[in-house]
């Protein structure tokens, strides 16, 4: 059984200091869930019976290559983007950030999200 022990992401549009959009999760011994803010919109969706399925996703993907890195363009933009990501898994440690540029596969890890019903 897989279990996700770390997640966080963070954007920031630049017109403040506080995220703009954030998802953390959230444990307890019988259920996981993700708390996402959406410009202002909060909800908190229920993982549980979706953890193996992201984790396994999450772990035959690309995304290991981001572990460590620093994606930003060499262009500055007004207002700047800024981003986090944190996710740890018994398999799995993903940290990266970023300013005004994304990896290249990030649309496929936003569809690893979509498919457990999370929408960023």
């Amino acid at each position: 059984m897989a279990n996700i022990f770390e997640f966080k992401y963070e954007f920031y549009d630049g017109y403040s200091n506080n995220p703009s959009k954030y998802i953390i999760l959230q444990t307890n011994k019988n259920e996981s869930s993700m708390l996402t803010y959406n410009y202002g919109k909060k909800q908190c969706i229920n993982i549980t019976d979706k953890v193996d399925k992201f984790c396994n996703d999450i772990s035959k993907s690309e995304f290991l290559e981001w572990y460590n890195k620093n994606f930003h363009s060499n262009i500055d933009f007004f207002p700047s983007i800024h981003w986090l990501l944190r996710i740890k898994t018994n398999s799995v440690i993903i940290y990266c950030k970023g300013r005004n540029m994304f990896p290249n596969n990030w649309k496929e890890f936003i569809e690893i999200l979509n498919n457990i019903g999370i929408i960023i």
